[in-house]
């Protein structure tokens, strides 16, 4: 925590993180409107006293949709990235313990993953599932499942002939406490950095499926909300800068704040 908190770089993207965090919590408070209201004689207006972020062609606050829109983007981004630590972690777990023909197996079946570009398998699983934010967040966390298992394969394949879990095993520690309770902690500060950086990933990504449709109409999410808008950003380009200022502050957030915790867990930099 001391080596984190001497990152500069890390503490902008860790503020940054807390303030979109903060407003996907407190979005019932801090949004000055509701935001799917429509009002008539508020439409197609710019940032105001009011309005400070304007609002769109039928009236809808931007300021509020952006704050609601942030507890999607955000939760999508985390549950896809749990969904792809979940089953990476295991896949990895068995096939680096394992090894043998289950590892060549399982890897293989992992190169095939990697092989499709990351938009297009995404795609392909939400075509199978149907458009929805539930799809969304299954194909994002698809698409993430191959990182976590290499990552994970090689920290199991670099623990398992130590000293200590040879012992272990001389002991008579079952599979499963060797995996859970020996290997796996010390394979455990690689994963962390990457599912921190793989949910600034999710968030891109899942905007980009969003804008494209895939997601369903009824969602407020930003990667939508930019799609709403995208005929529209000569006359009211506010309604198109918000979102996607917000994207790319939160993937930034995420980026800094994972690069500093990749550095404050790095024991060769201690």
């Amino acid at each position: 925590m001391r080596a984190l908190a001497r990152s500069r770089t890390g503490m902008v993207g860790g503020a940054i993180v807390v303030l979109f965090v903060t407003c996907a919590l407190f979005a019932p408070w801090l949004a000055p409107f509701d935001p799917d209201e429509q009002v008539d004689a508020d439409a197609r207006q710019g940032p105001s006293a009011r309005h400070w972020m304007g609002t769109t062609t039928l009236g809808e606050d931007v300021a509020s949709r952006l704050a609601y829109g942030a507890r999607t983007s955000l939760v999508v981004g985390l549950v896809s990235v749990a969904i792809s630590l979940v089953i990476g972690v295991m896949i990895g777990l068995v096939a680096g313990y394992v090894g043998g023909w289950t590892d060549t197996l399982v890897m293989r079946a992992i190169d095939v993953l990697l092989a499709f570009p990351s938009v297009l398998l995404a795609i392909a699983v939400i075509m199978m599932l149907g458009r929805s934010l539930t799809s969304i967040m299954i194909a994002t966390g698809v698409v993430g499942i191959p990182l976590f298992a290499r990552q994970t394969r090689a920290g199991v394949l670099a623990t398992v002939g130590a000293e200590f879990v040879v012992a272990s095993r001389a002991l008579g520690a079952g599979h499963a406490r060797m995996l859970f309770v020996h290997i796996l902690p010390h394979c455990a500060s690689p994963l962390v950095v990457l599912a921190t950086l793989r949910i600034a990933t999710a968030v891109l990504e899942s905007a980009g499926l969003a804008f494209l449709g895939l997601g369903g109409s009824s969602i407020l999410e930003w990667g939508m909300m930019l799609a709403d808008n995208q005929n529209h950003y000569r006359q009211l380009p506010h309604t198109v800068i918000a979102p996607g200022l917000a994207i790319s502050a939160t993937v930034l957030g995420f980026n800094l704040f994972g690069d500093a915790l990749r550095d404050a867990l790095d024991p060769r930099l201690s």
